[in-house]
C-alpha cells in the first residue's frame, strides 16, 4: 500500500454572463443576458508590464489577467453583434477581450484575457 496519494491540481470555476443581441420583427435590438459557468479554470494570473496591449479609445485598463480554462469563451468581434463574455473573479467582474486555443492533450483548452476596465470620461 502507497503511502503518497497523487494530488490534481485544484481548478476552480467562475460564474460568467453572455449577452446575446437579437432583433425583433420590426428590427429593433433588444439584449439578454444567459447566465453561465466557466469550468475547470486555473487561477488568474497577472500580466507583466511588457505584455500590455492598447485597447480602444475610452477605455481604461485598471487591472489585465490570464486564465487557462476549457470552457469556450467568446470576445467581441467588430463588425458583429457578438459582444465579449464577462467573467466574475472574486466578486469583480472582468470582460474578455481576447482568447486563444491552447491545445493541451485530448480536451480542448483556451487561454483567455480578461481586463477589468472602466470608462473614462473625457473620452
Amino acid at each position: 500500500m502507497a503511502l503518497w496519494k497523487p494530488k490534481r491540481i485544484p481548478r476552480t470555476t467562475y460564474p460568467a454572463k453572455r449577452r446575446v443581441q437579437t432583433l425583433n420583427a420590426y428590427n429593433v435590438p433588444t439584449t439578454t443576458s444567459v447566465d453561465f459557468v466557466v469550468e475547470n479554470a486555473g487561477r488568474p494570473q497577472p500580466w507583466k508590464p511588457e505584455e500590455m496591449v492598447p485597447l480602444p479609445i475610452g477605455v481604461r485598463v485598471e487591472d489585465v489577467r490570464t486564465i487557462f480554462t476549457t470552457t469556450p469563451l467568446r470576445a467581441t468581434v467588430e463588425g458583429t453583434d457578438e459582444v465579449a463574455d464577462e467573467i466574475n473573479i472574486d466578486g469583480v467582474w472582468y470582460t474578455v477581450i481576447a482568447v486563444r486555443n491552447w491545445s493541451y492533450g485530448l480536451q480542448s483548452h483556451y487561454q483567455v484575457d480578461v481586463a477589468k476596465k472602466t470608462y473614462d470620461a473625457r473620452a
